[in-house]
This record gives C-alpha cells, structure tokens and sequence, in this order.
C-alpha cells in the first residue's frame, strides 16, 4: 500500500542502513538464499524453476517464512538486541528455508523464495542475510498489466487485479519500492531481470 511505501521511504534511509549495518552484521550462509520480487504474471515462476534447475538450488514457492521475522525485527525497534537480532533472525530464516525444500543439515543448498511481496521487504532482507541474491522481475507494463486482469485469482493478496486502474497503480508503487531500494542498499543486492 501506499501508507506502507511511506513508512519504508522514512524508515530505510541509506544513513539507517549504514549506521544498523554497522552493529548488525546479520547472518551469511554459504548457501545464498534468492529471492524472486515483483508482480505476479511477471515470470517468477519460470525464474523459480529455471534457478531449481541447478543441482545446488531448491525451490521453496510462496510459502515463505520472512514475513513473521520482520515482526520480530520491527517489535525490537532500535536497540536489535545490541546487533545480535539482524544474525539471529537471518541464521533462523535460513535454517527454516533449509527443512522447508527437505536439505540436509550437512549439505545445504540455495533456497528460492518466491514470496512476490517480499519487494516490501528488501531492507529487512539486507540487513538479516546480506547475502542474498535479490531478483527483481520486470515485464512490459502492458503485458504484466493484461496477464494480470486475466488471471482469475482467488483475491486474497490480489484485490487490486480485478480493476486495469487498479493494476497500474500496484505496478508502479512496486516499482518506486524497487528503486528506492536501488538508491539506498549497495549496488548488486538488487538484480532486475526482464521478462521479454
């Protein structure tokens, strides 16, 4: 939403970032986790199983277990438990993608969260597991626009995809969310990958 775009611009400014970094170190498996943002009908799917490919890459769908971190992160508010919040909530974060695509605990292998709406999360992400691979889908507005108004979803997550004004609105408050973490995380964390 809007109010929550808000919130990200006036929260996550490159000088929080920094200075949080500073003391957070956050966690950095070997392993990098992916992640797969964007709007649905933008190719994730296809992204998702093209990195699953791999031999050393597992797949975790939508089903992610960000979202109740970043509760966790934003009811400790500043203090972060002295810096050992970012590390923990990162190592748990991974841990749990790890049993979700059934890896073992000697061999891990890279995790891809398909979560789209983790786009509102990145700064979160960035300062949890620093490194993360961050793929941003990009699809001609158009198209990524009709997909969606034909898609039938079932509307939960999606109430916007039933009206084209609608559409267009989510489309570009996604894609200001995508490059106000462009101008304040560090070059490389945030990768777009075009559809056509």
């Amino acid at each position: 939403s809007e109010q929550q775009f808000q919130q990200i611009k006036e929260f996550f400014t490159e000088s929080v970032i920094t200075s949080t970094r500073s003391f957070c170190p956050g966690y950095r498996p070997s392993k990098r986790p992916i992640f797969v943002v964007g709007m649905p009908r933008s190719g994730s799917t296809l992204m998702e199983r093209l990195l699953a490919a791999h031999s050393q890459v597992r797949g975790a769908g939508e089903d992610t277990h960000m979202a109740p971190l970043v509760g966790k992160f934003i009811e400790a508010g500043s203090t972060l438990d002295g810096g050992r919040l970012c590390t923990k909530l990162g190592k748990k974060y991974f841990s749990r993608m790890q049993q979700l695509v059934g890896a073992a605990k000697d061999s891990p292998v890279h995790t891809v969260d398909k979560m789209l709406r983790n786009v509102m999360n990145i700064g979160f992400i960035y300062l949890m597991v620093p490194n993360a691979c961050v793929l941003h889908m990009v699809r001609d507005p158009m198209d990524v626009g009709f997909s969606n108004f034909r898609q039938p979803f079932e509307g939960r997550g999606t109430p916007w995809a039933w009206n084209l004004t609608d559409i267009g609105r989510e489309y570009r408050l996604l894609y200001q969310v995508a490059d106000h973490w462009r101008s304040v995380l560090p070059d490389g964390f945030l990768h777009d990958v075009k559809y056509e």
